[in-house]
């Protein structure tokens, strides 16, 4: 039975050219470079332009590539509902965005199956130190003010903590 590989790559969604590191790790495994870069945008093309997670499974004994899995990231997914094409420059000093609590609970429900969490409190606090990397903020507030009273902000939106199986 031939060696299987996997390989995740970090991309623009849509936007994937063969250049830069793609082309030498593909042309490693001797896969046809073209052929990849069409099937990862054909995977990403919902999310054009937002950093997505590819998962890459490889043969290179037989040459055969298939696209597991595509993904916007965490921040990917902030910047698809704050309407934003990146993050603060300066985050801590200015913010680049504003988002509703419901907002920031809807990014970690979605992302809830890639995180290693055990309820959705975790997966919002997840999403909520993500959020103070890129300088936005939730209605207002800090990031960490949010998560120091995450309790109070569920109650107030009436969200139950899901424990996740």
């Amino acid at each position: 039975m031939a060696e299987v590989k996997t390989i995740r790559f970090v991309v623009k969604g849509g936007e994937i050219r063969p250049g830069g590191a793609l082309a030498p790790t593909l042309s490693s495994l001797r896969l046809p470079v073209g052929k990849v870069v069409a099937e990862m945008n054909k995977a990403t093309s919902k999310w054009k332009g937002v950093p997505c997670i590819v998962v890459l499974e490889v043969i290179p004994a037989e040459r055969k590539f298939k696209v597991i899995s595509a993904k916007p990231t965490t921040a990917g997914l902030l910047m698809l509902k704050a309407k934003k094409n990146k993050g603060s420059g300066k985050a801590g000093h200015e913010s680049a965005a504003d988002l509703k609590f419901k907002d920031v609970v809807e990014v970690a429900r979605e992302k809830l199956p890639d995180l290693n969490v055990k309820s959705l409190k975790a997966a919002i606090k997840c999403v909520l130190g993500t959020m103070v990397s890129m300088g936005f903020t939730v209605e207002g507030h800090h990031p960490k003010e949010v998560q120091k009273n995450i309790d109070e902000w569920m109650k107030k939106c009436n969200i139950k903590n899901e424990p996740v199986y």
